[in-house]
């Protein structure tokens, strides 16, 4: 008979069903890809039902083609696509897809930073993820009444590829979405100010201290007050509490589900 004990998982046992390193499932734990529960002495485990989940969702799925070797072996653009609408069919959103590209890219990424891979390697894996990404989205058709929101890194730690991703969660509910790379809060909100977004999701890294996504989240705010749009917050960065009138989605699918909160018509009959 099976103790509680027995269905729950160390990083090592969970790794090894997932075919990734023991570090990388503690990266993802923290980065919530994989759900975590704690041991009174603070010790990670895994529930095998969170861990299977896990090994549908993931292009790391065993017998299955893996996305960052594709990648890094430098497959061309429109393979990289043809890889990710093969997803899209299996996992049933772009958002799943989004969702399964992140523990891909952090992968790469650990094996960029340990020396394993050049850096310049994981630098055109990502730029080719990032077009095939931004080919599926711009394949999509677009409400002419759709939201307009422009997608903007406040930091130069934030890849094009995370703004890609964003944009395709967006694109998928037929939405604008405009990916504007690096821009200064100032920069932003003059864009706001002259009424050519209704949406603003601004991304961060770890690598921006909570004082200046603070001082960020002052500047957009008034400007976006003003004109009505909303503000979201995605990225690990460290952003404002919940209690901000900014919306946090640190997640795909934390984005995806204000998508489809925001796409309900509110009292007068529209939405953001």
């Amino acid at each position: 008979m099976r103790t509680g004990a027995d269905d729950h998982l160390t990083s090592t046992e969970a790794a090894r069903l997932l075919g990734v390193s023991a570090a990388t499932i503690k990266r993802w734990s923290d980065e919530g890809v994989i759900t975590t529960v704690r041991t009174p002495g603070g010790h990670r485990r895994f529930r095998r039902s969170d861990v299977s989940i896990a090994a549908e969702r993931l292009f790391t799925r065993t017998g299955g083609s893996d996305l960052a070797e594709l990648l890094l072996s430098r497959r061309s653009v429109l393979e990289i696509q043809a890889q990710l609408l093969s997803e899209r069919g299996r996992l049933g959103s772009w958002a799943a897809v989004a969702e399964a590209c992140v523990p891909v890219l952090s992968a790469m990424a650990s094996r960029g930073r340990t020396g394993e891979l050049p850096y310049l390697a994981t630098r055109i894996a990502r730029r080719i993820l990032e077009q095939a990404i931004s080919r599926c989205a711009d394949e999509m058709p677009v409400r002419s009444e759709a939201p307009r929101v422009l997608v903007a890194a406040v930091d130069d730690e934030v890849a094009g590829v995370d703004l890609a991703l964003i944009c395709l969660c967006l694109r998928a509910s037929s939405w604008t979405a405009w990916p504007a790379g690096t821009c200064s809060a100032p920069e932003i909100a003059s864009f706001v100010s002259s009424g050519a977004a209704d949406v603003v999701v601004a991304v961060a890294s770890v690598a921006r201290s909570r004082a200046v996504l603070d001082a960020a989240v002052a500047a957009l705010l008034p400007a976006c007050s003003r004109m009505g749009a909303r503000v979201v917050l995605a990225g690990n960065g460290p952003w404002p509490s919940p209690a901000s009138p900014a919306i946090p989605a640190r997640t795909t699918r934390e984005l995806q589900a204000w998508i489809d909160a925001a796409e309900q018509p509110g009292p007068n009959g529209s939405t953001p």
